[in-house]
């Protein structure tokens, strides 16, 4: 498995978010019923860091760029075939340490009935950020401790 950071100043930028929102994302909201990601949430995205097999994209993870010294997880997209194979908490990782050197916060939000990103997002060190959290919203905002 290898992985590449993509940013937007890649002329290639479009073409990757074009290839996760039409494969990886359009997969995972076919199994997944369409409620657990937004279908252009990838075209939000400041940087992208691909999971590769060989040439084939099997995940990715997007980041957006936020005021101050933070950098938001906006998606975690695993394919379906590649799920709990450590693939996405490896994509996780590659994020802490990319924000760890540049001395950057890490946030995301989780909603609240995805009890498998919370635990994954929990064992690399995560917790609820319990001032920005909106419970009523179905959604807790996470920060790396």
């Amino acid at each position: 498995m290898n992985y590449s950071i993509v940013t937007k100043d890649n002329e290639n930028f479009k073409m990757f978010c074009d290839y996760c929102a039409a494969n990886l994302v359009a997969e995972n909201l076919k199994e997944n019923g369409g409620t657990l990601l937004q279908p252009n949430g990838v075209y939000q995205s400041d940087t992208l860091i691909l999971a590769l097999d060989n040439e084939e994209i099997v995940g990715f993870i997007g980041l957006v760029a936020e005021t101050g010294n933070s950098v938001y997880i906006n998606q975690v997209v695993v394919k379906c075939s590649w799920r709990n194979k450590g693939v996405g908490k490896t994509l996780i990782n590659k994020t802490i340490r990319l924000a760890v050197n540049k001395g950057l916060d890490i946030t995301c939000h989780i909603r609240s009935y995805n009890l498998i990103a919370q635990n994954v997002f929990t064992s690399l060190g995560f917790e609820i950020d319990e001032n920005k959290s909106r419970p009523w919203n179905s959604f807790y905002i996470w920060k790396l401790k």
